[in-house]
């Protein structure tokens, strides 16, 4: 009898989670004494090319054979951090997903037979789900629009730092951001629209919406009187009011994301900056004997060194602060503190960073009243000082 499929892995199914394929042969799985050491045989093709075959015995129980090719499929999928500066279309990851194809086989004594079955073509994705209730997979909520948790509403200074919201395409066809820029008095005064074109289906766009790129790519699309704008695209839109010069020197930072792109949140309060230092040394007696045997503290009038630092690390730190942010704020910046992937920008270059809090707590306006994030974070490379 032909393998049977009772499982495969639900579209748009997270790369980071259980993907498991179940196989039945009725026959053979029942039989061990006329078809001796039976196994289930798995080809994994990963983007047109077989990657590892994989065995397995029947379950003794329902005599299926169980593949779970998560751990597999992971290492073929990456996040992609490389942005053209204020271009609205800052970048495109192509590896966003891995496109996998599972051939079924099986073998018994001593022979192989391949690809008696063979599944469809699957794409695996590089976003996580967290804790699922009703479902497999986060991502068909967000197919062909934003690939974002952020708050429809938030801050940007006119002349600030990149502002990047990642965008999920099914197609290859174009992408229209709607953008209208409104005064003080919410009269609109600019009604412009940027596209752009995916090279491939699935492909993540990465977009940048700060006035900067906005106007970079569609002049006048933000003039210098806005004092709020939209971007509306995917039937979502992203409303930006933007605010005068800060008192504080404001920083951003960019990080993946729960759904697999980069997202950008301002920190433009206070601010403080520490560096923690390690040096390793050794002792020496205090004193030198001269040549003519002679003892002495000094080296001229420089008393001598008893103890020697031969190396030194300076790792800085910072601590960064919102402003006042909402409970949807607070909830969408959890993917922040949780991100295995985050850059802070400083003059016009992105500083690979780490943050070092490990706990969240999700704040509320009827517990908590005001709310902001306060972070530590250090930075990825360590300064050596110098070596004696």
């Amino acid at each position: 009898m032909a393998i049977v499929l009772n499982n495969t892995p639900q579209d748009y199914s997270s790369a980071h989670g259980d993907l498991v394929y179940t196989a039945y042969e009725a026959t053979k799985a029942n039989n061990p004494t006329t078809y001796v050491n039976y196994k289930y045989v798995c080809d994994v093709y990963i983007n047109g090319s077989m990657v590892v075959r994989l065995k397995a015995f029947p379950n003794p129980v329902n005599k299926r054979g169980v593949f779970n090719i998560g751990m597999i499929v992971r290492n073929y999928v990456n996040a992609l951090f490389n942005p053209t500066t204020n271009a609205v279309k800052a970048q495109e990851n192509v590896a966003y997903y891995a496109a996998v194809q599972c051939k079924f086989g099986e073998e018994y004594g001593g022979t192989l037979t391949s690809n008696l079955t063979i599944d469809s073509v699957r794409n695996f994705y590089n976003h996580y789900n967290g804790r699922l209730v009703g479902g497999y997979t986060i991502l068909p909520n967000y197919l062909d629009t934003f690939a974002s948790n952020r708050p429809t509403i938030s801050n940007v200074q006119l002349n600030g730092g990149q502002v990047f919201i990642p965008y999920f395409p099914t197609t290859t066809s174009a992408i229209t951001l709607n953008i209208k820029a409104y005064d003080s008095a919410g009269t609109k005064i600019a009604d412009k629209s940027s596209t752009v074109t995916p090279s491939g289906a699935f492909a993540l766009q990465q977009l940048n919406v700060s006035p900067i790129a906005l106007n970079t790519t569609v002049a006048g699309a933000i003039p210098d009187s806005t004092a709020y704008y939209t971007v509306t695209a995917g039937g979502k839109t992203y409303t930006f009011n933007i605010y005068c010069e800060p008192r504080y020197t404001p920083f951003t930072l960019h990080f993946l994301n729960q759904l697999g792109g980069y997202d950008s949140m301002e920190f433009p309060k206070i601010s403080k900056k520490s560096v923690d230092i390690t040096k390793k040394s050794f002792t020496q007696l205090g004193y030198a004997i001269n040549s003519d045997g002679s003892m002495t503290y000094y080296n001229g009038n420089v008393l001598n060194d008893n103890t020697i630092v031969f190396s030194g690390d300076a790792v800085e730190t910072k601590i960064l602060n919102t402003d006042y942010i909402t409970e949807s704020a607070s909830n969408w910046l959890a993917e922040l503190v949780k991100s295995p992937q985050i850059y802070l920008e400083q003059s016009g270059y992105y500083i690979p960073v780490l943050i070092t809090d490990t706990k969240y707590d999700y704040k509320t306006r009827s517990v908590d009243r005001l709310i902001s994030l306060t972070v530590n974070i250090k930075f990825g490379d360590d300064q050596n000082v110098q070596y004696r």
